[in-house]
Parts: C-alpha cells; structure tokens; sequence
C-alpha cells in the first residue's frame, strides 16, 4: 500500500493526497483546519502531502528527517513552478523570432 502512493505520488501527487486525505486521518491530524490543506492542494501539492506523511502528532511537529524531507518536497514543487515559466519564455521567444524573420 505505502509503495502504491509513493508510485502515484510520484506522479499525481493530487491523487495522492486526496487519497491520504479520505483513507486516512494523517492530513486532519497534520492541519487543524481546512483551509491550509486545501491552499496546499491547489499551490504544493507534493510538499503537502510530504507533511501531512512526516508529521508525528507526538510531538506536534515532523522530525529533523520529515522536515528535510518537507524541504525537498517544496524544492520539487517549486522547479515545478519554474519550469513552466522558463519554458513559456522560451516558446514565446522562438515564436517572436519566427515572426520578425516572416516580416
């Protein structure tokens, strides 16, 4: 079960936390509200769920390794982010260099 949501984690980490959200009591557990899972759905969906997974309800935070991990999963989401950026520049760039050869 835990390799199946590392698989679709790995690519639809929505999926994923919607799973986790639904199946399990680790997202309630990790946010007191619904508000910052549901910004975290929208914005990090990776990091989100990494959290919600590293959280220990102990000691009311994750652990040194959840946090480098939480880390790791905000990195990931955010080249994500810019990715698209960059590449849209580059698209929009080649498209206004095709149009001033045209002319």
């Amino acid at each position: 079960m835990i390799l199946l949501l590392a698989i679709i984690a790995l690519f639809a980490p929505r999926l994923a936390l919607v799973l986790v959200w639904f199946l399990s009591p680790l997202v309630n557990q990790a946010f007191g509200t619904l508000f910052i899972p549901l910004l975290g759905f929208i914005f990090l969906p990776l990091t989100t769920l990494v959290y919600s997974l590293a959280y220990v309800p102990a000691q009311g935070a994750p652990t040194t390794l959840g946090w480098l991990l939480v880390i790791l999963a905000a990195i990931v989401d955010l080249t994500a982010y810019g990715g698209t950026v960059y590449g849209r520049q580059g698209t929009s760039r080649s498209r206004e260099q095709e149009y001033r050869r045209a002319a």
